[in-house]
């Protein structure tokens, strides 16, 4: 008997260096069928919080949360919320805690550039403070211009919006298919002018104001994100 029970210590030691082993070099997956196998046969709580860890890395947000949540790991619960960009649960998360720093800088990964700041005047943090005013002064598209300048001159939008080549591209689609389409009236083959226009001109001079909306945005995500990276990164900050 406890030559057996020696032998089962040995198998499920290995088992668990398997596992960790599989988590540090991200093999996720893999690691959590390891640690579900663990849990399964020794149920435990390092078991499921390794499980929910490994659910996290695959964006199994839910699974993590579910799990996180049964543990009561309100840190690692907090920052499943944000990966997963629900900041509304994210800050309920924050006033569960009390923390009200860490609810300045979960408005702060939000946009919410007048709540974080209030938060954090509030605390006496005014340097924190001070550099989130500056987020008012980043440049920023207007997707609405940028639509406009596309409907007036294809392409316009997107160079606008920070975007040339793709400007570029777009004006030089609409200019082959706009030629077509009047070479094919000059032709007298009004048929294939109507069918040009309306299936392919008409398709890709309306794509390109969507586009010229979305690489607006995209523009204005993109400088929000890279002024939150510098702000904490400036701080050390880090969930």
């Amino acid at each position: 008997m406890t030559c057996l029970y020696l032998i089962f210590v040995t198998i499920f030691t290995n088992s668990s260096e398997i596992a960790d082993g599989l988590f540090e070099i991200g093999e996720y997956h893999k690691a959590l069928i390891e640690y579900e196998r663990l849990d399964f046969f020794s149920p435990d709580r390092e078991w499921k919080y390794k499980k929910a860890l490994c659910c996290r890395n695959l964006m199994r947000y839910d699974d993590a949360i579910e799990i996180f949540s049964l543990l009561d790991e309100h840190r690692e619960l907090l920052k499943t919320y944000v990966l997963a960009g629900d900041y509304p649960d994210a800050k309920l998360e924050c006033r569960r805690l009390g923390d009200k720093e860490l609810l300045g800088w979960v408005f702060l990964m939000d946009g919410d550039w007048e709540s974080s700041d209030s938060l954090f005047s509030g605390l006496g943090r005014y340097d924190i403070s001070s550099d989130i005013r500056t987020a008012r002064l980043m440049p920023e598209k207007n997707v609405r211009k940028a639509q406009i300048l596309s409907s007036f001159l294809p392409g316009l939008g997107e160079i606008y919006a920070g975007e040339p080549i793709s400007g570029v591209f777009t004006l030089a689609l609409n200019l082959v298919f706009g030629g077509l389409t009047v070479k094919s009236f000059v032709e007298n083959r009004p048929l294939d002018g109507v069918l040009i226009s309306l299936f392919l001109w008409s398709r890709f001079y309306q794509g390109g104001i969507e586009i010229a909306g979305r690489s607006a945005h995209r523009f204005n995500e993109e400088e929000k994100q890279t002024f939150i990276r510098g702000i904490q990164n400036k701080y050390g900050f880090e969930l």
